[in-house]
């Protein structure tokens, strides 16, 4: 009858050491909530980059002026310094 006891006693520390864990991940990581709003607030970020990026390849393949310096992309193969 003492094995069951050990056993008891053995599975109480593993559950307790279990909600220990928990509470340092919570502690650390913050609320679910938070969490959320952290994924929610990187995934419009990468969304914007993507569509500024989508946006200036466009502006490349049409030719027209770059919108970060206002000058024509170099033409490939062209001298240094030339441009269309």
């Amino acid at each position: 009858m003492r094995w069951w006891k050990m056993l008891g006693t053995a599975g109480f520390a593993v559950i307790a050491a279990a909600g220990v864990a928990a509470v340092r991940h919570r502690l650390r990581f913050g609320s679910a909530e938070e969490i959320r709003a952290q994924w929610h607030a990187r995934f419009e970020e990468a969304a914007r980059a993507a569509r500024e990026r989508a946006a200036a390849r466009a502006a490349r393949e049409r030719g027209a002026p770059l919108p970060c310096d206002g000058r024509r992309p170099r033409t490939p193969g062209s001298p240094e310094g030339a441009r269309l």
